[in-house]
């Protein structure tokens, strides 16, 4: 998850204010990446997704935008998988969001 942050927040820069960048990588460095920067995207499971919710319940809001940022990095990992394999002649293979399981087209 880590290294998809680093590459999320260079895509968002180009396209986002600063100051929503800025948050983004304020809420990523904060309270995301400590409890999942080690995890493997293919490897996320839900029980990990809702144990960094429940781990911020004592800031309700944040929770919810911590879960709205790794939501689209997930989305952002997704289009760029697409984007290579498009590209590629190799077989292709995507993962589903937060089950951790790899499945092939």
């Amino acid at each position: 998850i880590a290294t998809l942050a680093e590459e999320f927040l260079a895509d968002r820069r180009a396209k986002k204010k600063a100051g929503t960048v800025h948050e983004y990588k304020r809420l990523l460095d904060k309270d995301v990446l400590p409890v999942l920067g080690n995890v493997r995207v293919v490897s996320l499971t839900r029980a990990q997704v809702a144990k960094l919710h429940l781990g911020m319940s004592d800031r309700p809001y944040l929770a919810n935008r911590a879960l709205a940022v790794l939501g689209a990095m997930l989305r952002f990992a997704r289009l760029m998988l697409r984007k290579i394999n498009s590209s590629a002649s190799c077989a292709l293979y995507t993962f589903e969001l937060c089950t951790g399981s790899p499945t092939s087209r």
